[in-house]
């Protein structure tokens, strides 16, 4: 149940009450399988894409499900990634977020105070139930030729999201574990080189035009 109707926000190709209804049948199948009372967990994602109001499915959710499945098998999942929002991104040109050469500090007190501005209403609003963010990453841009490659970036940039989401129970899983064969994006986006388990690639260049360098 993975980001269902992603950019139907922008799109209209699905309303919220159809995207809801159709989670709601997709749980009723699983809460009626077998699978709670073998210990198997149901993570319902809600991509933000799709909701312009981030109450709707709050409210939503503790209303499909009781107490005691939100406890035990239903996980409310997010995703969240700095790259893609104007004011958390890092990058090595101007940015609404940080630059790359900031002080950890600084870079540390952007990331944690903009994530912290999305997971507290969120956990606020759906109170005891279990949650997780099943998609997190490092890439603090979009394009990651402009994004920051420094590992002492990246980790402040790591440690910063981990903290908000352990402030508020959240279960986070890094995207992805290894890149082999996406170069560019490996310092970003592999976990495995971002803990030592792996050798960083060579920093990569920016855009050809922009004659700039990766820090």
């Amino acid at each position: 149940m993975n980001e269902p109707a992603h950019m139907s926000a922008l799109s209209k190709f699905a309303s919220e009450l159809q995207i809801l209804d159709w989670l709601a049948a997709g749980a009723e199948l699983f809460r009626k399988s077998k699978l709670p009372d073998l210990g198997v967990q149901l993570y319902v994602n809600i991509i933000g894409t799709a909701f312009p109001g981030w109450q709707v499915p709050w409210d939503w959710w503790t209303q499909t499900f009781s107490q005691a499945e939100r406890s035990s098998w239903a996980i409310i999942d997010v995703h969240w990634y700095g790259a893609w929002s104007d004011k958390c991104q890092g990058k090595v040109v101007a940015s609404q977020g940080f630059t790359c050469d900031q002080p950890l500090s600084e870079i540390r007190k952007t990331v944690y105070d903009c994530i912290e501005k999305d997971m507290k209403p969120f956990a606020d609003s759906v109170g005891s139930s279990l949650k997780a963010t099943s998609e997190f990453s490092c890439g603090t841009f979009e394009n990651s030729l402009l994004g920051c490659n420094d590992q002492e970036v990246l980790r402040t940039f790591l440690d910063a999201q981990l903290e908000v989401f352990a402030k508020y129970d959240i279960t986070p899983f890094f995207w992805t574990w290894r890149m082999p064969y996406g170069k560019i994006y490996e310092r970003q986006w592999s976990l495995k080189m971002l803990t030592d388990m792996e050798d960083m690639p060579p920093v990569h260049p920016c855009s050809p035009g922009l004659g700039l360098v990766n820090p």
